[in-house]
């Protein structure tokens, strides 16, 4: 008598369906989170600020980790049409320049002297370098800060992100001379965030792999120096200056701010 043959069992556990206790996010489907809506009748408007952003700072290296730093993901998605550069002749947005002068202006530059037979320098010519994602570690931020009175909290909005580059002049003896920084150009922060909603960065606080990099600007963990802030009536002043503010001293600015209007509730809705 012939016996049947037992199929053997499948052990549902054993079957691999990914790799990790829990299935990886899939970022490249992630976009931002909206911010709360504000009804502009509601915003008392305190300033506006520019601040730098310095990836050597060890609070800020996360933005410079190779092959998924801030500057690869920016170039990018401007080279692929998914991300709009503005010309870095105002941060107003007005001007946009094409992917190639993107990539160009983001390049470090030197300036050499051109000179006649007779040795007598005539002008200056910006001579372009190979483009170093490395040699890129600052970044401008252009940011409203203003407080909600609905919601009763001080709200921070980045409006605009440029990257910074350095630009340097060659002297005959062959030295160099730093002239400082400049935007390469601006980017409008709204539009960027869908970049940076795909990129996972571990959080400066745990050292886990649990945020992406919009999560980081939204949650504000990096550190900044305010090179420039303007409010209503005010002269603009605290640009290129010796006491420039750290990230950290605005923030206490700002909660000393709200503290005093939480003292006196009534002068919020004073000549509005």
């Amino acid at each position: 008598m012939q016996t049947a043959v037992e199929k053997p069992v499948s052990i549902i556990d054993t079957i691999p369906v990914h790799d990790g206790f829990f299935p990886t996010l899939h970022y490249a489907d992630v976009v931002p989170f909206p911010y709360p809506k504000v009804n502009s009748k509601n915003i008392r408007f305190y300033k506006r600020v520019w601040q730098d952003i310095d990836t050597k700072d060890v609070q800020n290296a996360v933005l410079a980790i190779p092959e998924t730093s801030l500057i690869d993901a920016i170039m990018k998605a401007i080279s692929e049409g998914e991300l709009t550069a503005y010309s870095s002749e105002d941060d107003g947005f007005k001007t946009k320049i094409t992917p190639k002068e993107g990539l160009e202006s983001v390049r470090d530059s030197v300036l050499v002297p051109i000179f006649d037979d007779e040795g007598n320098q005539l002008e200056s010519q910006k001579m372009l370098n190979e483009f170093n994602p490395e040699r890129v570690t600052r970044y401008r931020i252009k940011e409203d800060i203003f407080f909600d009175k609905q919601r009763g909290r001080i709200e921070r909005r980045i409006i605009g992100l440029a990257p910074l580059v350095q630009i340097t002049t060659t002297y005959t003896n062959d030295s160099t001379e730093d002239l400082g920084v400049t935007p390469a150009f601006w980017l409008y922060f709204p539009q960027l965030r869908y970049v940076l909603a795909r990129i996972n960065v571990p959080n400066p606080d745990k050292g886990w792999f649990d945020m992406t990099m919009d999560d980081l600007f939204v949650q504000r963990k990096f550190a900044t120096r305010v090179v420039r802030e303007w409010k209503p009536g005010g002269t603009g002043k605290i640009e290129n200056t010796a006491n420039q503010l750290s990230g950290k001293e605005l923030d206490k600015q700002l909660e000393a701010y709200k503290s005093q209007l939480w003292r006196n509730p009534t002068a919020i809705g004073e000549g509005q």
